[in-house]
């Protein structure tokens, strides 16, 4: 009984107990406080809000979705409450759709209780407002992944409780604040891929717990700080890709993992200190201008995963290296480091994953003990600009990048090959493989790039792509000995950016099925066999995004395909749609840091004033239209006007004819015009002059006449631009232009006249019968003499007048034609 009743006190006492705290029962509610709850509708209503698939990680509806009048905003997406006051602390916003700018007033920093705020991956353009110093209590704070523009505030004194700050992937310009560099709680900060400028303080009063520090991708210059290399927190350190020169300082940052300095200017040896750094995994100082020996054996005191050396003035000695252990070594770059051997070291690196050694004078043929290397590990090899002749095996079943292009290969292309069945990237281009493609390579099911340009290979390029081969996005075969008709089944390629066929002997009609391509950017069909006429478009939305369009030297016939001219969309389009900076199918190879450790560009040959041209990387501002060199016909059409952004067009040695078109004159962005070789007529186009980027213009042998028009780039062109045309006259050509009759007219003028000369003596003919032989006789008599002279006056003045009113009438005539 006792019992039963200590039981019940305890209960009731724990039932009062709870009665005591109303605020965490379970059947309470948190309310959100009203004014956070107004500046969070009023912040969403300054955005457009639409999802969009840019970014992979993000899924629709927008977080704001939710976000409705009425209901309690401690229960919306993305907001957290505080659990006593009801104020919004944290706002996780990242992927949410948002479309606009923060204007200064924004009611967002009312909310001034928020310790977290995330705006990653959205589309917030315009300037990040300086009161966002109203958030004093802001611990983290990421707006990556938008479009805010302009100087980043020095306001971070009043931000002073920052821990994590991402600026990552904006266009943020200018210097860094000053008052960035004082946060003294700071952990990490990233920046990078901005368009910061200037140098980096000499000298800060902040930083002291920072751990990972990332500037890369920016325009900083000068040198590095000695502070950078010697924080005291800091594990990783990311100034790659920007301006800096002078030497590397000394290193005494204790706890350094990640080193990144690649892509600058920095000069002089590796300092000493760098071999002290027990803690190193990542070190990458590639595309500088660092120079002396390196003793590999070195970096075996360090515990590196990844060492890039590449593409410096580096001489790499792996004398005695042998005899030392990298256990962990899997990443090695070291192209362009005067190796002459394959390093022996490289058969104890059980998990290596790439290896670089482009661009050395590794000679002969690969030996045996290399094959044995990475067997299950190696999924990156580059050993291009090399000069190796044999290359027998390829054992690397987890191989995804293979570049052997640039050496003397010969023999035919293994099939062995195959049994790389990872293979994305296959670069065997500039080699002397014969032989045929092995029909296996075209339908390995993650292939993404082929390139076998510049090399002896024959027989039928296969037709084995499937449906399965919608990952290639670049096939080049230029420069071969293949033959037969190009295979239908590249229509089922979707994905195919670019195809380079040129300089072979392939012999079809124009593959007018390859329209279909959505992707298309690059078609070369130049010098093969390619005949007959280019039939019409069987769509409005043909070859939609093709902007290089060569299919010279072939036996092409019939008019210009205007049909397809009309929906080069890509090239009609007013404002270019990608950035021009960028180049065409650029692939980066990347680890899961984001670290690029190899790239692909693709590459192609074009002709300039009758000269080969490689242009290795494409950039996506380039358009190019080449029909030369086969027997099209009839006149240029006027829709060639209509490709505003064309930079070359080549329509020379083929039997035009007709006039330049006026319309030209729209192509503001042409650089190089060539009509050479040709039938066309009339004058040249006074309105062409204001073509201010033209610098190669070639309108030589054809039929023009008349004076060519001078000023501005015009100005600029030689003799070698118009010679041939007998019809032309003024500067650059010394035959003047004269509107009074010359001793030497044009043979086309000569003819017009004798021809109106002889119909002036028709109605003599005519009027007189068998009294013509009289006549001519005895108007030969008189002229010949020169008596009578008031008849020679009469009628030698006459028929005079009579010349110059035909020549006024012809100039007339062809101003109203042209």
């Amino acid at each position: 009984m006792a019992g039963w009743v200590l039981l019940n006190i305890s209960i009731m006492c724990f039932l009062l107990l709870l009665s005591g705290f109303p605020s965490y029962s379970a059947s309470s509610k948190l309310l959100c406080n009203p004014d956070d709850s107004s500046a969070l509708l009023q912040f969403k209503s300054s955005f457009t809000i639409y999802c969009t698939s840019d970014f992979v990680n993000c899924r629709p509806p927008s977080p704001t979705a939710s976000w409705e009048i009425g209901t309690d905003c401690c229960s919306w997406d993305g907001v957290t409450c505080d659990t006593m006051s009801g104020h919004v602390i944290q706002l996780e916003l990242g992927c949410g759709c948002l479309h606009g700018q923060i204007p200064p007033n924004s009611t967002l920093f009312h909310l001034t209780h928020l310790w977290r705020l995330r705006l990653d991956s959205n589309n917030i353009s315009g300037e990040l407002p300086s009161s966002i110093s109203n958030l004093q209590q802001l611990i983290y704070l990421d707006v990556s992944w938008n479009n805010f523009s302009g100087q980043l505030p020095d306001v971070f004194g009043k931000l002073s409780k920052l821990t994590f700050l991402d600026l990552t992937m904006n266009n943020f310009e200018g210097q860094l604040p000053s008052s960035l560099f004082d946060l003294t709680q700071l952990s990490n900060l990233y920046c990078s891929s901005n368009k910061f400028t200037g140098p980096l303080p000499e000298n800060i009063t902040g930083f002291s717990k920072l751990t990972e520090l990332t500037l890369a991708d920016n325009l900083l210059n000068g040198t590095i700080p000695f502070w950078c290399l010697s924080l005291p927190s800091l594990g990783t350190l990311w100034l790659n890709n920007n301006q800096f020169t002078g030497h590397i300082g000394e290193i005494s940052a204790p706890l350094l993992r990640a080193l990144y300095l690649s892509g600058n200017k920095l000069q002089g040896s590796l300092p000493e200190s760098i071999f002290d750094l027990e803690n190193l995994s990542v070190l990458s100082l590639s595309s500088n201008n660092l120079s002396g020996q390196v003793n590999f054996h070195l970096f075996c005191k360090l515990n590196l995963y990844l060492l890039s050396l590449s593409k410096n003035r580096l001489s790499v000695n792996f004398e005695y290296s042998e005899n030392y252990i990298f256990p962990r070594l899997a990443r090695i770059g070291l192209s362009s480091t005067n190796i002459t051997n394959f390093p022996k070291l490289l058969t104890q690196l059980e998990r290596l994953e790439y290896l670089d050694l482009s661009d050395n004078r590794i000679q002969g043929e690969v030996p045996k003990w290399f094959y044995e290397i990475g067997k299950n590990s190696l999924t990156s090899l580059n050993l291009s600009k090399n000069l190796l002749t044999s290359m027998e095996q390829f054992p690397w079943n987890n191989l995804e990048h293979l570049d052997l292009s640039s050496n003397l290969l010969s023999g035919d292309i293994s099939s062995s090959i195959c049994n790389a069945s990872k293979l994305e990237i296959v670069k065997l281009s500039r080699n002397k493989f014969t032989g045929i493609i092995p029909e296996c390579l075209l339908n390995l099911s993650s292939l993404t790039v082929l390139d076998l340009q510049q090399n002896q290979l024959y027989g039928i390029l296969p037709g084995s792509f499937s449906k399965q081969n919608n990952t290639l996005t670049s096939l080049n075969f230029n420069s071969n000995q293949l033959e037969g008709p190009l295979p239908r089944t590249l229509a089922h390629c979707t994905m195919l950016k670019l195809l380079d066929v040129g300089k072979n002997q392939i012999k079809d009609t124009f593959p007018y099925w390859l329209q279909t391509l959505p992707e298309l950017r690059v078609l070369v069909l130049r010098a093969n066999k390619f005949y007959g006429v280019i039939t019409d478009a069987k769509s409005n939305n043909s070859f939609p995004k093709l902007r290089v369009f060569d299919v010279s030297d072939n036996n092409l016939s019939g008019p210009l395909p205007a049909a397809y001219i009309r929906n080069f969309k890509a090239i009609t389009n007013a404002v270019q749609e990608e950035s021009s900076l960028q180049y065409m199918n650029n692939v980066f190879i990347e680890d899961t840091a984001g670290v690029i450790y190899a790239s692909y560009e693709d590459s192609i040959q074009v002709t300039i004033k009758g000269v080969d041209m490689v242009l290795e990387k494409i950039i996506t501002s380039l358009a190019i239209i080449d029909l030369s060199n086969n027997r099209f016909q009839e006149k240029i059409p006027q829709i060639i006007g209509k490709l505003q952004q064309l930079k070359w067009l080549n329509l020379s040695h083929n039997k035009l004819t007709g006039a330049i078109p006026k319309s030209i004159q729209n192509l503001k962005n042409l650089e190089s015009l060539d009509l050479s070789s040709n039938m066309l007529t009339g004058e040249i186009p006074a309105q062409l002059s204001n073509l201010n980027f033209l610098s190669v213009l070639n309108f030589s042998e054809n039929h023009l006449v008349g004076k060519i028009p001078q000023g501005k780039q015009f100005n600029t062109f030689s003799n070698n631009s118009y010679e041939g045309n007998v019809g032309l006259c003024g500067p650059p050509l010394s035959r003047k232009c004269n509107n009074e009759p010359s001793g030497e007219s044009p043979p086309s003028l000569i003819s017009h006249n004798e021809e109106k000369i002889g119909f002036s003596w028709k109605p003599v003919a005519i009027g007189y019968g068998c009294g013509m032989v009289f006549g001519v006789i005895l108007g030969y008599r008189v002229f010949s003499t020169g008596k009578p002279q008031w008849l020679v006056r009469i009628f030698g003045g006459e028929l005079n007048r009579r010349a110059r009113r035909t020549r006024t009438r012809s100039r007339a005539n062809h101003g109203r034609m042209h």
